[in-house]
C-alpha cells in the first residue's frame, strides 16, 4: 500500500505550523531577521573591500588604506529602514553613497585633469540580484527560521 502515514495529531500540528507561516507576524519577523543579516553582510564588504558579488574593490590612487574606510562615515552611515510582512529596507542617508555605488565621470577641473570615481557597490545590484555571498547568507536565516517551525 502506497501514500502517507501519520496521525491526525500530526496533521494538526503541521497545520499549524503552516498557519504560522502564513501569518504576518512569522513574515514580519523574518523580514527583520533579513534586515538584520543584510547590515551584517554591508559590515562584511567593507572590512573586506569586495561587492555583494566578491569582487575586489578598486585600489585607490590617492591615499593608502582600504577605499572607502577613510573616515567610516558611510561604512556606519547604513541603518534598517522600513520593516513589514511584505520586505525591509536598508540604506544610507550619505549623500555621495550613491558615487561610490554606481561610479561617476569627474569633469576637469582647476587642479586635476579629470576622470573617473570607480564604482564599489556595497549592496546589490537590482539587474544582478543579490550575488551568491548575500544570497548564501540569506539562505541560512531563512533556512535556520524554517527549522524553528518546523523542529528539524
Amino acid at each position: 500500500m502506497s501514500g502517507v502515514r501519520g496521525t491526525f495529531a500530526q496533521l494538526d500540528a503541521f497545520h499549524r505550523q503552516l498557519a504560522q507561516l502564513a501569518a504576518d507576524s512569522f513574515a514580519t519577523e523574518l523580514n527583520r531577521q533579513l534586515a538584520a543579516e543584510a547590515m551584517t553582510q554591508l559590515q562584511l564588504g567593507f572590512r573586506a573591500s569586495r561587492d555583494p558579488y566578491g569582487t575586489a574593490w578598486p585600489a585607490l590612487q590617492r591615499r593608502q588604506g582600504n577605499p572607502l574606510l577613510d573616515t567610516g562615515r558611510l561604512r556606519n552611515s547604513f541603518a534598517r529602514g522600513g520593516l513589514s510582512a511584505r520586505g525591509f529596507a536598508v540604506g544610507t542617508n550619505v549623500v555621495y553613497a550613491a558615487t561610490h555605488q554606481f561610479g561617476r565621470a569627474i569633469k576637469p577641473g582647476k587642479r586635476g585633469k579629470g576622470g573617473r570615481i570607480p564604482a564599489r557597490p556595497m549592496m546589490p545590484n537590482g539587474s544582478q540580484g543579490f550575488g551568491p555571498i548575500w544570497l548564501a547568507a540569506f539562505d541560512a536565516v531563512i533556512a535556520q527560521t524554517m527549522k524553528k517551525v518546523f523542529g528539524k
